[in-house]
C-alpha cells in the first residue's frame, strides 16, 4: 500500500469498510449540496440518496484499497442550473473533502470514546479489539486522505473545480494585485490577470502533472517523492491530531 505498506487481512477489510463509506458519502455530499443550490440533475439521476453502493466506483474502490488512491464515483452535476453557478459550483466541489474530513473526524471521537469507557477493548491480543483499533485508525487516516487527495488542484480533483470557481471572470487588473504579489511573484501575478477559462483551458496540462505526480511517486525514494509533500505528510500531521492514543 503506498502509504501506510500493510498487507495484513484485517486491515484489508477494516480499509474496503471505510473507504465504502467514504467514497459513497463523499459522492453523496456532492449531490445534496448541488441539490441545495438548485440543480435537479443528481436527483434526477437517483444520485440523491445516502446509499454507498449507488454512488461507489468499484475500480477506483479497489485501486484505493490496495495502493492508496483511486478513482472516487462521479456524480452528474449541471452548475448552469444553479441559483449561483460560481459558488454553488465551489460549495458542491468543496462538499465531498468536507464530507471526508467530518467522518475522520466521527471515527477519532467514536475511539476516544471507546478507549475512555472500555480500554480493554483495544488492550486485548483478540482479533475483534484488533478489528476495531483497525477501524478507527483507518478511519481517520484513509478519510483524511481523501479529504487532502481532492483538495489538489488538479484535474479532475475537486480542488481544480474548486480553484476555476474562485477565480475571477474576467482576470484581475494590475494595479488590484497586492504590491508583494507585484514585486516578488511575477509568475503568480500574471497568473492572475488570466481570466477564469485560462484555467479551464488548462485542465489537460493539469491532468498530465497530476499523472506524471503518481509515477514519480513510485519510482523516488519516499524522501524525494512529491506524494510524500502533497499526501503523506499532510495526511499524517491531520491525522495525528484527530487519532486517539490508547493510553493517553
Amino acid at each position: 500500500m503506498l502509504l501506510f505498506g500493510n498487507f495484513d487481512p484485517i486491515a484489508l477489510i477494516a480499509i474496503g469498510i471505510v473507504l465504502f463509506f467514504g467514497m459513497g458519502w463523499h459522492e453523496y455530499a456532492h449531490a445534496v449540496v448541488a441539490d441545495w443550490w438548485g440543480d435537479p440533475t443528481p436527483r434526477q439521476h437517483g444520485r440523491l440518496t445516502p446509499n454507498p453502493i449507488v454512488h461507489i466506483n468499484w475500480v477506483g474502490w479497489l485501486m484505493f484499497v490496495l495502493v492508496g488512491f483511486g478513482i472516487l464515483g462521479s456524480v452528474p452535476v449541471n452548475t448552469r442550473q444553479m441559483r449561483d453557478p460560481r459558488w454553488g459550483s465551489f460549495w458542491t466541489s468543496f462538499a465531498g473533502p468536507l464530507s471526508n474530513l467530518a467522518q475522520a473526524i466521527i471515527f477519532g471521537i467514536v475511539g476516544r470514546l471507546l478507549i475512555a469507557l472500555s480500554p480493554e477493548l483495544f488492550l486485548a491480543t483478540g482479533m475483534f479489539g484488533e478489528f476495531m483499533w483497525s477501524l478507527i485508525v483507518y478511519g481517520v487516516l484513509f478519510n483524511v486522505l481523501l479529504f487532502v487527495f481532492n483538495l489538489l488542484p488538479l484535474f479532475p480533483m475537486d480542488g481544480w473545480h474548486m480553484m476555476l470557481a474562485v477565480l475571477p471572470g474576467n482576470g484581475i487588473n494590475w494595479k488590484e494585485i497586492p504590491a508583494f504579489i507585484r514585486q516578488n511573484m511575477p509568475p503568480l501575478a500574471g497568473f492572475l490577470q488570466r481570466p477564469a477559462y485560462k484555467w479551464s483551458e488548462w485542465a489537460q496540462l493539469t491532468q498530465y502533472a497530476f499523472f506524471f505526480v503518481l509515477i514519480i511517486g513510485f519510482v523516488l525514494p519516499p524522501q524525494l517523492s512529491p506524494l510524500n509533500f502533497l499526501l503523506t505528510a499532510p495526511t499524517r500531521n491531520i491525522s495525528t491530531l484527530i487519532l486517539p492514543i490508547i493510553g493517553g
